[in-house]
This record gives C-alpha cells, structure tokens and sequence, in this order.
C-alpha cells in the first residue's frame, strides 16, 4: 500500500516497478507453500495469475498492445482478488472443520 501513495507522482513507473517485483514474490511464495498441500485447482491457477501478471508488465513496458491495458489489468486484478479469497475461504473452512473435529 506504501507503493500506492506514490502512482500519482513523478515516481509512477519506479513504483509500478517495485510493486510487480513484490506482487510475484508474494504470489510465488503463496504457491511455494500450496505446493505441499492437495489444493491442486489452486496452485494451477496461481500459476495462471502469475502469467497474467506477467502479460501485463510485457504489455507495460514494451507498449506492445498498450490500447489493451487498462481492459487486461481490470481482467488481471478480478482473477488474482478471486484466487486469493478462494484460498482464503478454502483455508477457513478446512480450519474449522479441524477445530470443531476435536
């Protein structure tokens, strides 16, 4: 969120920067740890999420399709928010499930 505060300045671009570099090491490292678990769908489209967030600073960075952008980032944002609440909730209800079992 610290990122954030800085779009509208000058700083625009380093920020877009700083922020894809930490979005993927975050959704990577939510990956790594699915990796150990059985939520197959998951960590298949984790790995979707990060391609897109890769087709969106490919996109960025070399104005290729650049018209396309802001539709691309809109679909991007929806489906990578959609991953992590489903993991969320997934998550959850199988702690409860573990905790009122016992």
């Amino acid at each position: 969120m610290v990122f954030a505060v800085f779009i509208f300045t000058s700083y625009h671009d380093l920020m877009t920067t700083l922020s894809s570099v930490f979005g993927v090491f975050v959704v990577v490292g939510i990956i790594w740890e699915l990796y150990k678990s059985n939520l197959h769908a998951f960590k298949i489209s984790g790995l979707f999420c990060i391609l897109l967030l890769g087709i969106n600073n490919y996109i960025y960075y070399t104005e290729h399709l650049i018209k396309h952008l802001p539709l691309i980032q809109k679909i991007t944002f929806a489906i990578v928010l959609t991953w992590i609440m489903g993991l969320n909730y997934n998550i959850y209800i199988n702690s409860n499930l573990y905790s009122t079992s016992k």
